[in-house]
Protein backbone atom coordinates (compact mmCIF):
# COMPACT_ATOMS: atom_id res chain seq x y z
CA UNK A 1 0.00 0.00 0.00
CA UNK A 2 1.61 3.16 -1.06
CA UNK A 3 1.45 5.92 1.89
CA UNK A 4 1.42 9.45 1.38
CA UNK A 5 4.26 11.51 2.73
CA UNK A 6 4.16 14.77 4.45
CA UNK A 7 6.38 16.97 4.89
CA UNK A 8 6.80 19.28 7.83
CA UNK A 9 6.35 22.90 7.73
CA UNK A 10 6.58 23.16 11.16
CA UNK A 11 5.49 21.23 14.48
CA UNK A 12 2.03 21.89 13.91
CA UNK A 13 1.45 21.95 10.08
CA UNK A 14 1.69 19.15 7.70
CA UNK A 15 1.70 19.42 3.87
CA UNK A 16 1.08 16.30 1.81
CA UNK A 17 3.65 16.07 -1.08
CA UNK A 18 1.82 12.87 -2.38
CA UNK A 19 -1.89 12.06 -2.08
CA UNK A 20 -3.06 8.57 -1.12
CA UNK A 21 -4.15 6.49 -3.90
CA UNK A 22 -7.62 7.47 -5.60
CA UNK A 23 -8.21 10.65 -3.08
CA UNK A 24 -7.93 14.41 -3.80
CA UNK A 25 -7.49 15.19 -0.37
CA UNK A 26 -4.62 17.93 0.65
CA UNK A 27 -3.83 19.58 3.33
CA UNK A 28 -3.51 22.84 3.13
CA UNK A 29 -1.69 26.01 5.32
CA UNK A 30 -4.10 25.72 7.94
CA UNK A 31 -3.76 22.45 9.15
CA UNK A 32 -7.70 21.67 7.14
CA UNK A 33 -8.94 19.42 4.37
CA UNK A 34 -8.76 21.57 1.15
CA UNK A 35 -10.97 19.03 -0.48
CA UNK A 36 -11.90 15.31 -0.50
CA UNK A 37 -12.93 13.18 -3.62
CA UNK A 38 -15.83 10.96 -3.92
CA UNK A 39 -13.18 8.24 -3.99
CA UNK A 40 -11.86 8.89 -0.82
CA UNK A 41 -10.50 5.29 0.76
CA UNK A 42 -9.87 6.46 4.38
CA UNK A 43 -11.38 6.96 7.29
CA UNK A 44 -9.06 9.78 9.08
CA UNK A 45 -9.38 9.72 12.52
CA UNK A 46 -8.72 13.66 14.45
CA UNK A 47 -5.21 14.65 14.93
CA UNK A 48 -2.62 16.25 13.74
CA UNK A 49 -4.18 19.23 12.21
CA UNK A 50 -7.01 16.43 11.12
CA UNK A 51 -10.00 18.74 12.60
CA UNK A 52 -12.63 16.66 14.56
CA UNK A 53 -15.43 18.23 12.20
CA UNK A 54 -13.20 17.45 9.48
CA UNK A 55 -12.69 13.87 10.38
CA UNK A 56 -16.48 13.67 11.36
CA UNK A 57 -17.84 15.03 7.87
CA UNK A 58 -15.98 12.33 5.88
CA UNK A 59 -16.83 9.81 7.84
CA UNK A 60 -20.19 10.83 8.48
CA UNK A 61 -20.74 11.32 4.77
CA UNK A 62 -20.05 7.86 4.03
CA UNK A 63 -22.07 6.19 6.50
CA UNK A 64 -25.28 8.14 6.02
CA UNK A 65 -26.16 7.04 2.76
CA UNK A 66 -25.98 3.38 3.45
CA UNK A 67 -28.81 3.55 6.27
CA UNK A 68 -26.94 1.61 8.20
CA UNK A 69 -26.83 3.89 11.51
CA UNK A 70 -29.41 6.79 12.31
CA UNK A 71 -29.49 9.62 14.52
CA UNK A 72 -32.34 10.08 17.08
CA UNK A 73 -33.24 11.82 20.05
CA UNK A 74 -29.23 13.19 20.08
CA UNK A 75 -27.61 9.80 19.83
CA UNK A 76 -25.92 7.58 17.30
CA UNK A 77 -28.42 4.24 16.91
CA UNK A 78 -28.71 1.35 14.63
CA UNK A 79 -31.66 -1.08 14.25
CA UNK A 80 -31.75 -4.44 15.56
CA UNK A 81 -33.47 -6.85 14.11
CA UNK A 82 -32.72 -10.19 15.96
CA UNK A 83 -35.07 -10.44 17.96
CA UNK A 84 -38.96 -11.16 16.90
CA UNK A 85 -39.41 -7.21 16.60
CA UNK A 86 -36.90 -4.84 15.57
CA UNK A 87 -35.94 -2.27 17.92
CA UNK A 88 -33.42 0.95 17.90
CA UNK A 89 -29.66 -0.29 19.50
CA UNK A 90 -27.98 2.55 21.32
CA UNK A 91 -24.45 3.21 19.71
CA UNK A 92 -21.49 3.29 22.55
CA UNK A 93 -18.16 4.76 21.68
CA UNK A 94 -16.59 1.21 21.89
CA UNK A 95 -19.20 -0.03 19.56
CA UNK A 96 -18.44 2.83 16.99
CA UNK A 97 -14.99 1.90 16.90
CA UNK A 98 -15.30 -1.44 15.21
CA UNK A 99 -18.42 -0.19 13.60
CA UNK A 100 -16.60 2.37 10.78
CA UNK A 101 -14.45 -0.68 9.86
CA UNK A 102 -17.20 -1.99 8.28
CA UNK A 103 -17.49 0.02 5.65
CA UNK A 104 -14.85 -1.08 3.28
CA UNK A 105 -12.39 2.16 4.30
CA UNK A 106 -9.12 1.82 5.57
CA UNK A 107 -9.07 3.80 9.15
CA UNK A 108 -6.14 5.51 10.28
CA UNK A 109 -4.54 8.84 11.13
CA UNK A 110 -1.88 11.28 10.80
CA UNK A 111 1.60 10.43 12.35
CA UNK A 112 5.09 11.92 12.51
CA UNK A 113 7.78 9.88 12.56
CA UNK A 114 10.58 10.31 15.07
CA UNK A 115 13.32 9.94 12.99
CA UNK A 116 12.06 12.28 9.92
CA UNK A 117 9.62 14.57 11.42
CA UNK A 118 7.70 13.42 8.50
CA UNK A 119 3.78 12.94 9.03
CA UNK A 120 1.96 10.40 6.98
CA UNK A 121 -1.45 8.65 6.70
CA UNK A 122 -1.18 5.24 8.85
CA UNK A 123 -3.78 2.23 9.73
CA UNK A 124 -5.00 2.81 13.03
CA UNK A 125 -7.72 1.27 15.29
CA UNK A 126 -10.15 3.78 16.10
CA UNK A 127 -9.56 4.43 19.96
CA UNK A 128 -12.62 5.55 22.31
CA UNK A 129 -11.93 8.66 22.77
CA UNK A 130 -11.79 9.49 19.43
CA UNK A 131 -15.25 7.25 18.43
CA UNK A 132 -16.65 9.73 21.73
CA UNK A 133 -15.78 12.96 20.10
CA UNK A 134 -16.84 11.66 16.24
CA UNK A 135 -20.25 10.81 17.78
CA UNK A 136 -20.67 14.27 19.61
CA UNK A 137 -20.04 16.03 16.63
CA UNK A 138 -22.35 18.43 14.88
CA UNK A 139 -21.46 16.66 11.40
CA UNK A 140 -23.05 13.17 12.75
CA UNK A 141 -26.53 15.04 13.92
CA UNK A 142 -26.07 16.89 10.11
CA UNK A 143 -25.20 14.30 8.11
CA UNK A 144 -26.85 10.82 9.34
CA UNK A 145 -30.27 9.79 8.68
CA UNK A 146 -33.04 10.58 11.50
CA UNK A 147 -35.14 7.88 12.46
CA UNK A 148 -38.52 8.50 14.76
CA UNK A 149 -40.13 5.36 14.64
CA UNK A 150 -39.65 1.78 13.73
CA UNK A 151 -42.82 -0.37 11.81
CA UNK A 152 -42.73 -3.76 11.97
CA UNK A 153 -45.05 -3.41 8.75
CA UNK A 154 -45.57 -1.52 5.74
CA UNK A 155 -47.05 1.92 6.41
CA UNK A 156 -49.59 4.06 3.43
CA UNK A 157 -48.60 7.60 3.53
CA UNK A 158 -49.41 10.54 0.79
CA UNK A 159 -47.16 11.85 -1.12
CA UNK A 160 -48.10 14.91 -3.52
CA UNK A 161 -51.63 13.65 -3.37
CA UNK A 162 -51.28 10.21 -4.27
CA UNK A 163 -51.12 6.80 -2.07
CA UNK A 164 -47.53 5.50 -1.55
CA UNK A 165 -46.64 2.13 0.79
CA UNK A 166 -43.38 2.63 2.15
CA UNK A 167 -41.75 -0.50 1.64
CA UNK A 168 -38.87 -2.38 3.45
CA UNK A 169 -36.02 -0.66 4.69
CA UNK A 170 -35.19 3.25 5.48
CA UNK A 171 -37.69 6.44 4.11
CA UNK A 172 -37.26 9.88 5.44
CA UNK A 173 -41.09 9.82 5.08
CA UNK A 174 -42.84 11.03 9.13
CA UNK A 175 -39.54 12.31 10.64
CA UNK A 176 -37.58 9.52 9.53
CA UNK A 177 -39.25 5.89 10.20
CA UNK A 178 -37.60 2.39 9.32
CA UNK A 179 -39.88 -0.74 7.86
CA UNK A 180 -38.51 -4.00 9.42
CA UNK A 181 -40.15 -6.51 7.61
CA UNK A 182 -38.34 -8.29 5.38
CA UNK A 183 -41.05 -9.87 2.70
CA UNK A 184 -43.03 -6.82 0.23
CA UNK A 185 -46.20 -5.91 0.66
CA UNK A 186 -48.44 -8.30 -1.21
CA UNK A 187 -50.79 -6.73 -3.58
CA UNK A 188 -55.08 -7.56 -3.12
CA UNK A 189 -57.49 -6.73 -5.58
CA UNK A 190 -60.44 -3.92 -4.43
CA UNK A 191 -62.78 -6.95 -3.41
CA UNK A 192 -60.57 -8.45 -1.56
CA UNK A 193 -59.14 -5.56 0.90
CA UNK A 194 -62.92 -4.37 1.18
CA UNK A 195 -63.47 -7.90 2.40
CA UNK A 196 -60.56 -7.87 4.78
CA UNK A 197 -61.93 -4.52 6.30
CA UNK A 198 -65.06 -4.95 6.75
CA UNK A 199 -64.24 -8.66 8.52
CA UNK A 200 -62.53 -6.08 11.54
CA UNK A 201 -65.80 -4.58 12.19
CA UNK A 202 -68.22 -7.56 11.67
CA UNK A 203 -68.61 -8.15 15.83
CA UNK A 204 -69.75 -4.47 16.38
CA UNK A 205 -73.25 -3.31 15.72
CA UNK A 206 -73.78 -0.22 14.34
CA UNK A 207 -76.53 2.55 14.66
CA UNK A 208 -76.57 3.85 11.21
CA UNK A 209 -74.33 3.10 8.12
CA UNK A 210 -72.77 6.52 8.46
CA UNK A 211 -71.51 5.28 11.74
CA UNK A 212 -70.06 1.82 10.30
CA UNK A 213 -68.40 4.04 7.49
CA UNK A 214 -66.56 6.71 10.31
CA UNK A 215 -65.22 3.31 12.07
CA UNK A 216 -63.82 2.25 8.37
CA UNK A 217 -62.16 5.62 7.85
CA UNK A 218 -60.24 6.21 11.36
CA UNK A 219 -58.95 2.30 10.83
CA UNK A 220 -57.76 4.03 7.82
CA UNK A 221 -56.00 7.30 8.76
Amino acid sequence: MNIPILTKISEEVPEIVQPPPGTTQTIVADGRPETVGKDTHWFILPGNNMSISDSACTIFSEIGPTHTLFYRGGSVVEIDKSADLAEFKLIESAHFCSRIEKYGMTVGAYVKNPNTAEYALSQKVCQKESAEKLMAAMEAEELLPRVSAISNCALLVQENSQPKILTPGYHPDLGGVYISQEEPTREVDLQEAVSAINSLLEDFKFQSEADKSRAVASLLT
